[in-house]
Formats: structure tokens, sequence, C-alpha cells
């Protein structure tokens, strides 16, 4: 994985961890592994602007402002490091189940199609 790809996810997982905690949504297994990655980010940037970046991400995980100050120190930080970026490849490989995005995709031809993709659990659709 290159060091573009493992920062978008950062984001990515990190932001999803974030969204779904401020709605009070994020249950044990979702929580421990956003702790984990929260954990490897302070440690490893390590500087007190990267941690202000990771708290600005947390605080408001849909501002672009923020998410891409801290796709820059991460970025900057494996680049001066490429040792850490096996270690973060490894743990982006761990909570990639925990924090990953679920990926469908659904092709549909003809007329008058209705589609719809759910995930989780506990859905209802319908009436």
């Amino acid at each position: 994985m290159d060091f573009d790809e493992m920062t978008t996810k950062v984001i990515a997982y990190l932001t999803t961890y974030a969204t779904t905690k401020a709605k009070g949504a994020a249950d044990a297994i979702m929580d421990a592994a956003g702790k984990r990655l929260l954990g490897w980010l302070k440690t490893k940037l390590g500087d007190a602007e990267g941690k202000g970046d990771v708290d600005a991400v947390m605080e408001n995980p849909e501002s672009k402002g923020t998410q891409r100050r801290l796709e820059g120190a991460v970025l900057t930080k494996l680049e001066k490091a490429p040792a850490l970026a096996r270690e973060l490849e490894a743990l982006l490989a761990e909570l990639s189940s925990s924090l990953g995005s679920v990926h469908q995709t659904q092709t549909v031809t003809g007329d008058n199609n209705s589609v719809i993709q759910i995930s989780g659990s506990g859905n209802k659709v319908g009436s």
C-alpha cells in the first residue's frame, strides 16, 4: 500500500469513527478500534501540531480543511520515517473490519427498476 492510500484510509477511518461516536452509535468494537487508531496517531505524530490535527478531525470530522491538515501531517511523517508505514499498514489491516466501509456494487439495467442496498443490523425496509 502506498503512502497516499494509507493516509486516505486513516482519514476515512478516523472520520467514520468520529462521526459515529458523536452520534453515540459507536459499539464497543468500533470504539476500541477507533481508540487504537487515535493512540497510534497521537504517539507517532509526536508534535503538538500533529496531535492538534487529530483532535481537530475528531471535533469536526466533516471539515475538509482539518482532514487535509491531518493527512499532510501523516504523509510527512511517513515520508520521514518509512518504517512507520509497515506499522500503519498492519494497523489499518486489523482495523478494516471494525472501522472500514462497506462496499456494495449493484448493476441495474432496464426500465422502472427500484433498487435498495442496506448494510448493518437491525435495519427495516418498508413499512
